[in-house]
């Protein structure tokens, strides 16, 4: 029933070993609480994917903003967000062309996400720049603590 897996209860005859209605509360909410922590790490991962995104979105924004003239907002616009896409590709992507040890890539993934969030604050949202630092590091954190990295190519 709804995927769940089933299994026998213990009988309660004479009432000894306690209710079985207790214990299939019990299991319920565990698988629950199971599928509950698979969701937020599906969603951790998933922040990790947008949190990519939004650093060519802010490298792209900081571009149009610091360039002063039409070719220059063009250069730095798309240039600044297509050369962060090159450099994840070859060093930090999960099928990266260059495996890079552990903590090299751990440095280099903090040096583009602070690039990020300090174009942010350069294009003159800093409070952005925060939320976006901040968020960030906290999904780094749960990628590492839950053992998520990998999966991303960390």
């Amino acid at each position: 029933m709804c995927g769940l897996k089933t299994r026998a209860l213990p009988t309660t005859q004479g009432g000894v070993g306690g209710s079985a209605r207790h214990i299939h509360q019990k299991d319920m909410r565990r698988e629950r609480t199971i599928r509950m922590v698979a969701a937020i790490k599906t969603g951790n991962l998933a922040l990790a994917f947008l949190l990519e995104l939004c650093i060519l979105a802010a490298l792209g924004y900081w571009g149009f903003q610091t360039g002063s003239g039409l070719i220059a907002k063009a250069v730095l616009g798309f240039g600044a967000p297509v050369l962060v896409a090159v450099v994840w590709g070859i060093f930090l992507a999960p099928r990266a062309v260059v495996q890079v040890p552990m903590p090299a890539h751990w440095v280099l993934k903090a040096v583009v996400f602070g690039l990020a969030t300090l174009a942010l604050a350069v294009a003159g949202h800093p409070t952005l720049a925060w939320i976006f630092g901040v968020v960030a590091l906290l999904n780094g954190v749960l990628l590492y603590a839950w053992g998520q990295y990998s999966r991303v190519g960390v």
